[in-house]
């Protein structure tokens, strides 16, 4: 079971597996965040986060994504890496109207193909809230604005979102309640106060579980071991 608090009989609580890249995040690592900012070209100083959708990316995120950009135009010490997906890329790059004079770094990719690198450069995330997502971000003790996917199966990305909430490790922004203003006020939030990202990274990796995967296949030897009994008795008679 990837959360706690799920109804179902015999559940055990492993928490959802992560790559292996992404577990090592698990453990803070001071040159490793410089390795991974020098080499996404983002400055020591500077306040890193990541937006991104999935492959195909999330058009809500992304119109309000680029629709905020330009607000932040006299922030010196700011970096962004908008992660587009493929879908919206060519929109997106006619979208996003920033001054020629803007004082950030705004980095607008298609594709991202290595997260764990910017998992360890990033100061937080906005993204949606897909059990992938949400458990790596608690890995790698990354604040997280999260905008659940309208319409998934039984609204699970919102209550994948809420477990993160719960502990005051992200904040949730509704799908249809995304707009620029709504973005840029939410980021703002958290650019401005260094000691909530703290305390928010401090309750992602609490509720971390970057021993899932080791977890999945500890209960799948277990299961395996156990003495089955005979078919042919009375025993292991189906009924």
């Amino acid at each position: 079971m990837s959360f706690e608090g799920v109804d179902l009989p015999n559940a055990i609580w492993t928490g959802n597996p992560v790559r292996p890249e992404v577990r090592a995040l698990a453990t803070p690592d001071p040159e490793r965040r410089a390795s991974a900012r020098r080499a996404l070209g983002v400055p020591d100083d500077h306040i890193f986060f990541a937006i991104f959708g999935g492959s195909l990316g999330a058009r809500r995120i992304n119109h309000a994504a680029a629709d905020a950009a330009p607000r932040w135009s006299d922030r010196v010490a700011m970096t962004i890496r908008h992660v587009s997906g493929t879908r919206d890329h060519a929109a997106i790059v006619e979208r996003l109207d920033l001054p020629a004079d803007a004082a950030f770094t705004h980095q607008l990719i298609e594709y991202e193909d290595d997260m764990p690198t910017v998992y360890a450069a990033a100061d937080f995330v906005v993204c949606r809230a897909g059990a992938s997502s949400v458990a790596e971000v608690a890995v790698a003790g990354l604040p997280s604005v999260l905008v659940p996917l309208p319409g998934a199966p039984g609204d699970h990305q919102t209550a994948n979102a809420r477990a993160l909430v719960d502990a005051g490790a992200a904040v949730l922004v509704v799908d249809d309640e995304l707009d620029a203003d709504r973005f840029a006020a939410e980021v703002d939030r958290l650019v401005d106060d260094p000691d909530r990202l703290e305390s928010m990274a401090a309750a992602a990796s609490s509720v971390a579980r970057p021993d899932a995967a080791v977890a999945v296949v500890d209960l799948l030897d277990q299961y395996a071991s156990r003495p089955r009994p005979d078919a042919a008795s009375p025993e292991g008679t189906r009924r």
